[in-house]
C-alpha cells in the first residue's frame, strides 16, 4: 500500500578541518538541528518527497569551514 508520513528529528553535529578530527584541542564547530522531512511510500520503500534543515543552535569556530 501507498502512504505518506511526515518525519521530524533532532541532531546534533560536531565539525572540524578535513584531517584535524582526531587531533586533541583543535578547531571545532557543534552544531544543533532539526531536520523535518515528508516522505512518501512507494510500494515497499519510502520517498523523500521534501527535506528542511533549520539550524537551532552553535559553539564553537565557523572557520572550520573556511
Amino acid at each position: 500500500a501507498n502512504g505518506t508520513a511526515s518525519v521530524t528529528a533532532a541532531a546534533m553535529a560536531q565539525h572540524y578541518r578535513p584531517g584535524e578530527g582526531n587531533k586533541p584541542d583543535t578547531t571545532r564547530l557543534l552544531s544543533g538541528a532539526l531536520y523535518f522531512v515528508d516522505v512518501v511510500k512507494d510500494k515497499e520503500v519510502w520517498k523523500v518527497k521534501h527535506f528542511k534543515a533549520k539550524m537551532i543552535w552553535t559553539e564553537g569556530d565557523w572557520g572550520v569551514f573556511a
